[in-house]
This record gives structure tokens, C-alpha cells and sequence, in this order.
């Protein structure tokens, strides 16, 4: 069986629940040439595969089960893991591609 969220995601509706997850507003903003495999892994870990979509209808059918959290929940959960451990501090995050990629965006 495929246990996993009831919809599928993208990768823009994943920076939206990581958004909402975080009580932020934010803004999403597509960067100029950043539309190779190779480039979206190194911002999301699940685009680096071809595209996937899982389905759950036979966990529902022969199981009789629903999803108990959505991707908002977990992330939240997962957030609130982060901020309450200090992880931050302990496990230092290189931002260089980042840094790179907003260097790239026009003024």
C-alpha cells in the first residue's frame, strides 16, 4: 500500500503549507533558469526524480483509512520539533544556494 497525503503536491503548493506551516506570508517567486532537475534538487529533495504521484484509494478500499494529518499538520509539528530542540543550533544549514538564487532575481 502507498500511505502518504490525500492529494498530490507541488512543489509550490509544498512552499505554501511550509508558509502556512510557519504562520509567514510569503510570496512565490519563480527564479530565472532554475527549471532543470539538477537545480530544483537542490531546494526540494523530491525534485530530483521524475515526476510520482502516489495513490491511497487502496489503503481506503480493502483498509478502510484516511490520512490523520495533512502536509500543513506535519510540517507545523515538525517546525515546532525544530524550534523547541534549538536542532538549529547544533546542525549548522549552508544558505550559499540559496543566496545564490536571490542574487539571480531582478531588482
Amino acid at each position: 500500500y502507498n500511505i502518504t497525503g490525500a492529494y498530490a503536491q507541488t512543489a509550490n503548493r509544498f512552499v505554501r503549507a511550509v508558509g502556512e506551516a510557519m504562520d509567514r506570508e510569503l510570496e512565490i517567486v519563480h527564479a530565472p533558469g532554475m527549471t532543470r532537475r539538477g537545480d530544483a534538487g537542490r531546494f526540494f529533495f523530491y525534485q530530483t526524480r521524475p515526476t510520482q504521484v502516489y495513490s491511497i484509494e487502496r489503503a481506503r478500499r480493502d483498509l478502510d483509512w484516511e490520512p490523520q494529518f495533512d502536509i500543513v499538520e506535519g510540517l507545523r509539528d515538525a517546525y515546532r520539533w525544530y524550534r523547541e530542540t534549538d536542532y538549529a543550533a547544533s546542525h549548522e544549514f549552508d544558505f550559499s544556494a540559496d543566496d545564490e538564487v536571490l542574487a539571480s532575481l531582478p531588482d
